[in-house]
Order: C-alpha cells, then sequence, then structure tokens
C-alpha cells in the first residue's frame, strides 16, 4: 500500500492549509492509500510561526483528513545518519544551492511507514481522473523491476506551435505521446518512490555536487545504476504547481484551486507546461480565465435568488 507524505515549511503558511484541503480532498477515493501523513521541516523559522504550522496540522488531524503530523528531526545525530546513509558523508550539507532541499526529502521517506511513498511538495495542485497513475502503481512496480520512481503528468496541454496558438487545443499535438512513459530523469514535486529499490539500487548518491540539489542526484544516479521513472501521460489527470508564491498565488489561490478541480485551464499560455504562471504577463491567460469563471458563477448564482 501506498503512503501519502505532503512536506511543508512555515514559509508556506500563506496558502499550505487550503492546498492540503484540496489534495486531501481529490485523493480521499484513492484505495491504494492507506496512510496520510504532513511532514513538517521547522527548521529556519521562528517560534510563532512553527506553531501556527503546527496548529494547522492540528485542525487537518482532527478533521480526520490526515493520520498524523511529524515534525523532521534534526538533532545532529539524526542528520548525520540521514546523509550518510543517502550521501556516504555525514557531514554532506543537508542544502543545496540557493538553500535548495536534500535532508528534508531524505528525511521525509526513510519516516514513511509504507514500502511507496507518494510523496507531494507543500504548493502542489492536483486534477484527477480515475487516479490511475496512483491506483495501478503497485502493479507497475511489480511488473518492471527496473522502475523506481511513478509521477503524472506535470501540467494540461498548452499551446507550443504556431498553429495551436492560431486555432487552439483542437489541432494540439503533445510532444508526448499518450500513455505510459518511461525516463531516467526525476521531480521531488510529485512522485511515488518504491522505498526499497531507491536503498538497495541508488543508495548512496554518489552526485556530491554542491550545486545538484536532491531530485538532480537521484536522477544522475539512476541513469548510472539503469533504473527508471514511469510517467502515465494523460489529459485527464496531472499537477500543477506556481512558479512562484508569490502575493498574487495567494490571492487567486481559491480560484486556481476551483479550476484545477474542474480541469480548467487557459490553453494558450506561456512558461513551462507544469508551472501556473503567477507573476507579469505571464498570469493574463490565467486572469482572463479566472475572472470570466467567477462572472458567471455569479450570474448563477443571480438567477437562483
Amino acid at each position: 500500500m501506498i503512503e501519502l507524505s505532503i512536506l511543508a515549511h512555515p514559509a508556506d503558511l500563506a496558502f499550505f492549509e487550503r492546498v492540503a484541503r484540496h489534495v486531501l480532498g481529490q485523493l480521499e477515493r484513492v484505495q491504494s492509500i492507506d496512510r496520510r501523513v504532513l511532514v513538517f521541516d521547522l527548521s529556519n523559522s521562528t517560534a510563532e510561526d512553527a506553531g501556527r504550522l503546527r496548529a494547522v496540522g492540528d485542525r487537518l488531524l482532527a478533521s480526520e483528513a490526515v493520520d498524523e503530523w511529524i515534525e523532521l528531526d534534526w538533532s545532529p545525530e539524526v542528520v548525520a545518519n540521514t546523509m550518510s546513509r543517502w550521501y556516504g558523508d555525514a557531514t554532506f550539507p543537508t542544502r543545496a544551492l540557493h538553500g535548495r532541499a536534500r535532508y528534508q526529502y531524505a528525511q521525509s521517506f526513510d519516516i514513511a511507514q509504507r514500502p511507496m511513498v507518494l510523496h507531494l511538495d507543500s504548493d502542489v495542485l492536483i486534477h484527477a481522473g480515475d487516479f490511475g497513475w496512483i491506483e495501478r502503481a503497485c502493479d507497475t512496480f511489480e511488473a518492471d523491476p527496473t522502475i523506481v520512481a511513478i509521477v503524472p503528468m506535470g501540467g494540461a496541454p498548452k499551446a507550443d506551435r504556431l498553429v495551436e496558438w492560431v486555432i487552439g487545443s483542437k489541432v494540439d499535438r503533445s510532444r508526448f505521446g499518450v500513455g505510459p512513459q518511461v525516463t531516467s530523469g526525476l521531480t521531488s514535486r510529485h512522485l511515488i518512490l518504491h522505498r526499497e529499490r531507491v536503498s538497495n539500487v541508488l543508495l548512496p548518491l554518489l552526485d556530491h555536487s554542491v550545486d545538484h540539489h536532491w531530485e538532480q542526484a537521484m536522477a544522475t544516479q539512476m541513469e548510472q545504476r539503469g533504473v527508471r521513472r514511469y510517467t502515465e501521460i494523460s489529459t485527464v489527470e496531472y499537477c500543477w504547481h506556481p512558479h512562484r508564491h508569490n502575493a498574487r498565488f495567494v490571492r487567486w489561490l481559491p480560484d486556481l484551486i476551483a479550476a484545477a478541480e474542474a480541469g480548467k485551464f487557459p490553453y494558450r499560455r506561456t512558461g513551462r507546461q507544469w508551472d501556473i504562471m503567477t507573476e507579469g504577463r505571464g498570469f493574463w491567460p490565467w486572469l482572463v480565465l479566472l475572472t470570466r469563471r467567477r462572472f458567471w458563477a455569479w450570474l448563477t448564482r443571480r438567477r437562483l435568488e
């Protein structure tokens, strides 16, 4: 069975509870998930903010949305043991360039209680169809011993070619064919990890570049060891995340969540397929979509009054 693990930091307080309730609600029907856990990294935070994040955990626990919330252990002994196990060096830096996480991911996987872990970052939005990429995970791992991770589609279809910008989604031609794809890359934002295979095949990670964060080191090791990532390319199941955690993202978050759950998105948009652009002109296609949805919701309410 699978453990759902959502990693959060007090820096995420402006949006975390709302996103967590969205994700937990979307995944409530997934039968393969039999444990739901919040993992809190309280390093580099004030006592006040740490207390506020704990309060979010308590509210989600009280509503039975999760089974437990856990604080990462930053004691020197545990950190040394974890970095030694994952990187072969007890003194290896716990963060990469620009403070990107290493220890946080490693420790959150180590403390899991199920053979497979569905990890989500705190800002991930989900549009779910039949949850096939999760429900079939056990069978996928069993069928191919070279698979160590499973990920969903990163973002919905978007216009890339000129003809797609002019005519629209009717002439969409994805860079990837619909169905399973196998690659050597990895993402840390949303993935199911096979813990035993990672431990037996990949650890310790030999990519010791101080600039490389956790997912880069994992991808390098996967390629060297001949194991792979399975991606479920789909037009009905995908995950988003914001390009920036700015004020605009927080302001429009309820509308973005509603749009994600309804499978609505601007086909003509800039940026990477998996990013929700929340800055500058990149947000304009989203602003048009969300404003239009607000207007039709208001009009529907008026007609019902």
